[in-house]
């Protein structure tokens, strides 16, 4: 009687271990795993407010960093410049956590681009329009831009000395552009201004802004 009591006390006695082993590592808080995430591609937002970074790579993958200034590195060249040193075009190189679904930047570097050149803040394509200072005219002597555009003026001209380029109410005048120097002025305001060179007023041109 002692020993089959012996018997089946032994494996009752393993399974209570182990219920109690399986209780106890269920009592366990869960650690939240931390893994790395290593990104390169190119800036499509920078959100100041959100302290977020929004990234797409070559093959059009996408990922999302957020930025903790304190414990983020952002570098542009040798300049740890923030996150407001990052601007939309620029090809960056991202380590961070992935701690759950949020990816936290650890390090930011402004790298090159893959087809081989040196990364840049996108900016928009220079626009405006280009008159050429003659002896004794400007050419064309007539140009249409938009609103906060440039015009750019060069000197072409074999005179010797310098030409300038003014408006003939006085509001700018050009400094003095010796042969190939070149002079550029903004128009905020819609409308028609003229331009004349300085000491020749029959040398006119005429900036249509619209």
């Amino acid at each position: 009687m002692n020993h089959r009591i012996h018997r089946f006390a032994f494996p009752t006695l393993l399974i209570a271990i182990g219920v109690a082993t399986a209780l106890v590592a269920q009592a366990q808080p869960v650690q939240k795993e931390q893994a790395g995430v290593a990104f390169t591609g190119k800036v499509t937002a920078v959100d100041m407010a959100a302290k977020t970074l929004s990234v797409v790579g070559a093959n059009g993958e996408k990922g999302s960093f957020q930025i903790d200034a304190e414990a983020t590195t952002v570098m542009s060249g040798s300049q740890d410049v923030g996150l407001s040193g990052i601007h939309e075009g620029e090809w960056v190189a991202v380590d961070a956590d992935l701690d759950g679904n949020v990816r936290r930047a650890t390090y930011v570097e402004v790298v090159e681009d893959p087809g081989g050149g040196k990364a840049s803040p996108a900016r928009p394509e220079p626009t405006g329009a280009t008159i050429e200072i003659r002896a004794d005219a400007l050419t064309p002597a007539l140009v249409q831009i938009g609103p906060g555009e440039s015009v750019t003026f060069r000197n072409v001209g074999e005179t010797s000395g310098g030409q300038t380029v003014m408006d003939p109410d006085g509001s700018f005048t050009s400094p003095s552009l010796g042969k190939g120097d070149s002079w550029s002025h903004s128009f905020d305001v819609p409308g028609v201004y003229s331009v004349q060179l300085g000491g020749r007023p029959t040398a006119k041109a005429r900036i249509v802004v619209e």
